[in-house]
């Protein structure tokens, strides 16, 4: 796990012990403790990308006071919409920040998600959805793993 998170590129250098936490967590079926970690570290990560594609993630209100932009505008971001695909970027949506989908930032920010929720398959779901999230932007890891696989199945059909 530590592996494949240090090779993600959406999860800063600081948030890499805790978002293995949560996926190790996940291992272990704790998804109470899983998706506690994982969520918001989620939507940190989608601020993250934002700021390296050069988008910004705050306004300034009418009182100059800085606010941060929500999950739902960070996703509509120029950069963000240009370095995501747009099922990954309905995806996050509908998990995270959509309440015609699982609202899961602001259910498990609020603590509007009741323990029992969390054995569901929709707590099973979105924990798999973070270790793929996380994954889908592992770069070389994922060439790495691939080449490896290419092999694998070359000499699978050269058994045939």
């Amino acid at each position: 796990m530590k592996k494949i998170v240090d090779a993600s590129g959406v999860i800063p250098d600081d948030r890499k012990k805790s978002y293995t936490k949560g996926l190790l967590a996940g291992f272990q079926k704790d998804f109470l403790m899983a998706l506690s970690i994982l969520v918001p570290h989620i939507e940190n990560s989608v601020r993250y990308l934002a700021v390296e594609c050069g988008e910004p993630v705050c306004n300034m209100n009418e009182d100059d006071i800085e606010e941060i932009k929500t999950m739902h505008a960070v996703l509509e971001l120029e950069g963000v919409q240009e370095s995501l695909d747009e099922d990954l970027i309905f995806t996050l949506k509908t998990i995270f920040c959509s309440k015609f989908g699982f609202n899961m930032r602001n259910n498990v920010a609020h603590g509007m998600f009741p323990d029992q929720a969390f054995q569901s398959f929709k707590a099973l779901y979105i924990w798999w959805f973070a270790l793929k999230f996380c994954y889908l932007l592992c770069g070389e890891l994922q060439v790495e793993n691939r080449i490896k696989m290419n092999k694998k199945l070359k000499q699978l059909s050269e058994k045939k």
